[in-house]
């Protein structure tokens, strides 16, 4: 992957580069760490990211991205401290020193800290509940995988109600069973999967010609159904990409997603079904949308729920699947990791 000394000199002009030049960058730049560092350095490096996203966890469940001034402007411990109601200062220090020294916040002196550009990045209402999601969802069974394998040998890759997930948070319950066990979680689950900006846009699928096929869509009928849709986030995506579009949007997802959905604010134009995407669905729309839902399940189980799709499709309906296809050589670690994330909720991404 060869990097281009002109987008280097675009970055530093402050100019956008592409994404594969972008991607090319962050390669070079990694493995020029690697080359830096000691062997062992890098080990200990990678070791220490369990560390690393631990005081990042505990610097969101302390809303220090929030107390920390957003101006660029220094604060101390004691100021901190104080904002935050007392909190233990000792502690509080060494949680901001362990983010600093991975370049998250900016330590300016002694006990004084400050935002940086990547702190800013968890200043949005998206970032922060996605961090936590990865943390107190996703890492429990992400941390199981090695557990998991030994007890099966390295013989199983696990399945839905069998597997790392199971094993990590002590349970007997398939991941979605769990997290419906508990409103909160949910609320939590279904916040973090707002942002989902890998895969997010629609327009490389060409929606208006779908939905112009004999017989076209008609303002009554059903262009979309988004199966699994979350709050949405799709649907407002299709809808901005394709304006034009004639027909009903439905979002379709478990009953507690739904109500989250619209505490949270539906746009008017998207109409509400919940319910289970293994039980009835909407009949006869145009469109069946599958963004970033089937990876979350096994192969068994995907097969079950396209089987119980198509019992409700009409000669012209279609379902568009939009999920990430891994690379079969050179993977991009984003890509591999969330690869990982669903094997441990016994899926496949």
């Amino acid at each position: 992957m060869p990097t281009d000394i002109n987008a280097i000199i675009a970055l530093s002009n402050g100019e956008n580069v592409s994404k594969n030049e972008q991607n090319a960058l962050v390669h070079a730049a990694e493995k020029l760490a690697i080359a830096v560092r000691d062997p062992d350095e890098n080990m200990y490096n990678i070791a220490g990211q369990v560390s690393h996203n631990a005081a990042v966890r505990s610097a969101i469940a302390m809303n220090l991205f929030d107390f920390i001034p957003h101006d660029g402007s220094e604060i101390s411990l004691d100021e901190l401290s104080k904002k935050l109601g007392g909190a233990n200062k000792e502690l509080l220090g060494r949680i901001l020193r362990a983010c600093a020294s991975t370049h998250l916040f900016e330590q300016t002196g002694v006990e004084t800290y400050k935002q940086n550009i990547l702190s800013r990045a968890y200043l949005t209402d998206d970032n922060i509940p996605l961090a936590a999601q990865m943390y107190d969802f996703i890492s429990h069974a992400i941390l199981a995988i090695p557990e998991f394998g030994s007890q099966t040998d390295w013989k199983h890759i696990g399945d839905y109600n069998h597997g790392p997930f199971q094993v990590g948070f002590r349970t007997e319950l398939g991941y979605m069973e769990y997290l419906q066990a508990n409103p909160q979680r949910i609320k939590s689950w279904n916040a973090g999967m707002r942002l989902g900006r890998i895969g997010h846009r629609t327009s490389a699928f060409p929606f208006q010609k779908a939905l112009k096929l004999n017989p076209p869509a008609a303002e009554g009928g059903i262009a979309v159904v988004d199966v699994g849709g979350g709050r949405g986030q799709a649907l407002e995506g299709i809808r901005q990409d394709y304006p034009g579009i004639k027909g009903r949007m439905i979002l379709l997802d478990l009953p507690e997603v739904i109500t989250d959905a619209k505490n949270s604010g539906l746009p008017p134009y998207i109409e509400t079904a919940p319910g289970s995407f293994f039980d009835h669905l909407p009949q006869g729309a145009r469109v069946y949308h599958f963004r970033r839902v089937l990876h979350i399940w096994s192969q068994q189980m995907g097969k079950d729920l396209l089987e119980n799709v198509k019992k409700y499709m009409d000669n012209y309906s279609r379902i568009i699947i939009a999920d990430m296809v891994l690379a079969d050589v050179g993977c991009l670690r984003d890509l591999a990791m969330q690869d990982l994330n669903m094997m441990s909720l016994s899926g496949r991404s």
